[in-house]
């Protein structure tokens, strides 16, 4: 990646999108993101938590903390696990194969939340082109899972672009 590629949030979006995280699988999109992030200068952190061979919430789930700069922290908070694509002969497009259709992106994840994700991306490396401030990202592969670590990092402010039923 190159780190004027990151200002345009389609091209993190379709290489997200194209990896088949399907809750709690990461099929690389956690390890893509640390790739992304790095080259950025952020100083990134994976963990895990729950439990290899289980399922649901107590599955394996891998997260990223990424963290640049000092000062006032605002945190992006997201997920890259999607819900499973179902029967692949019901889609228009392969779930798994980013697609632009008539300008529009097609493939699992592309508005809930690999888009996203992307677009936070876009926006830090557009903002720290121009300035220089703290920004965090919390990622996880199993929607919104936040550990005592998450929760106790003194953040500024914090955002959560998704709906949550349980937070």
């Amino acid at each position: 990646m190159k780190n004027n590629d990151l200002s345009d949030p389609l091209y993190l979006a379709k290489a997200l999108i194209n990896c088949p995280s399907e809750t709690p699988n990461d099929a690389g999109a956690i390890t893509l993101l640390k790739v992304a992030l790095e080259e950025l200068g952020f100083n990134c952190h994976l963990f895990s938590f729950g439990n290899a061979g289980e399922k649901g919430r107590d599955a394996l789930i891998k997260n990223i903390y990424a963290k640049k700069g000092n000062g006032n922290n605002l945190c992006f908070a997201g997920h890259t696990d999607v819900v499973p694509a179902g029967p692949l002969d019901k889609w228009n497009f392969s779930p798994f194969e980013a697609t632009i259709e008539k300008d529009v992106l097609y493939g699992r994840g592309a508005s809930d939340m690999k888009g996203a994700i992307a677009a936070f991306v876009a926006a830090t490396a557009r903002h720290f082109n121009k300035n220089q401030n703290t920004v965090t990202f919390q990622n996880t592969v199993n929607s919104f899972e936040f550990s005592n670590f998450e929760l106790n990092n003194n953040f500024s402010a914090f955002l959560i672009p998704d709906s949550l039923s349980d937070f």
